[in-house]
């Protein structure tokens, strides 16, 4: 099982125009603070051009466990 304390679910954060994931990630969902979608993935790399500078949830699924993370955008 994957944990927290093995490689990073996904890097830089903060992060300024592009997001990569684990190299297991099967998809990734971006939702605003307000609960709406918007971006969706798939693969290891999201680009975050024209996203507002702010603070997110990622979604993430990796190796078949979905994860919940802060994500700033600068």
């Amino acid at each position: 099982a994957l944990t927290d304390n093995q490689s990073p679910l996904f890097w830089p954060n903060p992060a300024e125009t592009d997001l990569h994931m684990h190299p297991q990630t099967e998809n990734v969902h971006l939702w605003d603070m307000q609960g709406r979608l918007l971006l969706k993935g798939q693969g290891n790399y999201l680009s975050l051009e024209g996203i507002p500078s702010g603070t997110y949830v990622l979604q993430l699924r990796v190796a078949g466990q979905s994860h919940k993370k802060l994500l700033i955008k600068l």
